[in-house]
């Protein structure tokens, strides 16, 4: 019986061994795969470009007759710089995850105007004049990204969340020139898809969603500078949210 125990024991021992040694062996070679894999390049390098679309009309400061215009000021195009390092790397059904910290810069522009404009000025006068309006809303901050390779190493979707500084610079005229300015609080997350083309270069597309509004603005007439609350003007605030479709130029360190 002692015998029987024993040589189970031993057994058991050799058993507990081998699989420690063949999980050694598993844990190993995945290092060497992810350290080995060109797809596991550490830096993250994006240079993007393309369309933009605000889902709310932007609510100006002061309205225009045709009701076209602030429409056309709902489209715009978008460039930007995303950087990031991925500093852990697992397996997950056979495909590589990652996860990382970065930074983001985005500017999103837009403009349109029309002249010979009936405008009614302060007094209760009328006049006609022209209408612009030059927006510009700019944004940066810290990204938490994760990322998903394909078995292949070709193919890698990402993920990016991130909460930084957004800017929105309005250069507009209404028969004279005048500047609006704000800041506030954005939120930014990133979907996108990269290909693999050579070692260290990708492209790709890219949907980002910034979401951000305005409670208080200043309005400079080159003169003097006027601060405002929207709350305390009319009770609506002014959105700054857009959608941004990219294309991606990706360098891999």
């Amino acid at each position: 019986m002692t015998a029987k125990y024993n040589n189970d024991l031993s057994n058991m021992k050799k058993n507990i061994c081998l699989l420690f040694l063949v999980a050694i062996s598993i844990a190993v070679y995945s290092q060497d795969t992810l350290n080995n894999n060109n797809y596991s390049k550490r830096f993250r390098i994006a240079v993007n470009g393309g369309y933009s679309y605000m889902p709310k009309e932007i609510n100006r400061i002061t309205p225009t007759p045709f009701p076209d215009y602030a429409k056309k000021l709902q489209s715009g195009y978008n460039f930007g710089l995303d950087v990031g390092y991925y500093f852990k790397e697992s397996f997950v059904f056979g495909m590589k995850t990652g996860m990382g910290i970065g930074a983001k810069f985005n500017i999103f522009e837009t403009k349109n105007k029309a002249a010979n404009v009936p405008i009614i000025e302060n007094n209760g006068n009328t006049t006609t004049g022209k209408i612009s309006d030059e927006i510009s809303i700019t944004y940066f901050g810290p990204t938490y990204l994760n990322r998903l390779i394909t078995p292949d190493s070709r193919n890698i979707f990402t993920i990016g969340l991130s909460i930084g500084y957004i800017g929105y610079a309005n250069n507009y005229s209404i028969v004279n020139n005048y500047k609006m300015t704000g800041n506030d609080i954005g939120f930014v997350m990133d979907f996108g898809y990269d290909r693999k083309i050579s070692d260290k270069i990708s492209i790709g597309v890219q949907v980002s969603s910034i979401s951000s509004h305005l409670i208080d603005y200043e309005i400079h007439d080159g003169t003097n500078v006027q601060k405002f609350n929207i709350t305390e003007v009319d009770n609506e605030r002014i959105y700054l949210d857009h959608i941004d479709f990219s294309l991606n130029f990706i360098i891999n360190l």
